[in-house]
């Protein structure tokens, strides 16, 4: 459910906990933002992909501010990082996650 805005490969700006928006997603998301102040309740075609997401906007949004959205995407990215974890946040993960440390920094 994260695909449709971050579909490009993690990179290390990502990483690093800095976003940048995909060049696609500007159009789009001005589009959405259109939409759901208009109170459309079927994004166009060329939108269908974010359709489960302006579903779950239309519940929390009656109207939705740049901010707001880009506040939301950040939800996204946030989300895709975690996903992206390397080391699973339990305690072996956490036990990994040292072990790695300290190897790296001796």
């Amino acid at each position: 459910a994260l695909w449709h805005i971050k579909k490009e490969n993690i990179g290390l700006i990502e990483v690093m906990g800095l976003a940048i928006l995909p060049g696609r997603l500007k159009e789009e998301l001005a589009q959405i933002k259109v939409a759901l102040n208009e109170g459309v309740e079927t994004l166009a075609s060329d939108l269908a992909v974010h359709q489960t997401w302006f579903d779950d906007l239309r519940t929390r949004y009656q109207s939705i501010t740049d901010q707001e959205i880009f506040n939301e995407v950040g939800l996204i990215f946030e989300q895709v990082l975690l996903d992206a974890g390397v080391f699973k946040h339990d305690k072996d993960g956490r036990q990994a996650l040292h072990a790695f440390i300290n190897d790296a920094i001796r």
